[in-house]
């Protein structure tokens, strides 16, 4: 797992706890949007992960050529 994938999934915990704590706390059910933030952060990044891995793959090389 790369750093940048690492940071997407922490940045996605984050909202989606931040989300869930002030739903408990205050009651109040609009901060149901924050965990629904967190949970499309996170398929965005593994969607983005495969998407950059897949182009990887089909390189050799620099510039993909060997």
């Amino acid at each position: 797992m790369n750093r940048p994938l690492m940071l997407a999934f922490f940045l996605a915990d984050l909202v989606a706890i931040a989300g869930v704590l002030l739903w408990v706390f205050t009651g109040r059910p609009v901060f149901a949007v924050f965990v629904a933030l967190g949970v499309v952060t996170a398929v965005g990044a593994v969607l983005t992960a495969r998407s950059i891995s897949k182009q990887n793959a089909g390189q050799t090389g620099i510039g993909g050529t060997s």
